[in-house]
């Protein structure tokens, strides 16, 4: 708020202050001096799918493991 109690005005001047960004990564275009990667669609896909399938086995052997451990159990009788 002002010193006189009403918002500040908006002016367009503050929105030019603030950086557009991209619709999408693809369009980035970031200098490499910046030490900056640029945006490979294909290899983020081939990561991603690894990370899902690993994210997959591990889900899968949590679920083995407690029907393991719940066959045990029930074969103790308790």
């Amino acid at each position: 708020m002002d010193t006189d109690g009403s918002p500040p005005a908006h002016t367009a001047a503050k929105d030019r202050e603030r950086p557009v960004e991209p619709a999408h990564p693809e369009v980035v275009d970031r200098p490499k001096s910046l030490g900056a990667k640029s945006f490979d669609p294909k290899s983020f896909d081939r990561r991603r799918r690894a990370r899902n399938w690993a994210l997959l086995a591990v889900l899968l052997g949590l679920a083995a493991l407690f029907y393991a451990i719940t066959l045990v159990k029930l074969s103790k009788g308790g």
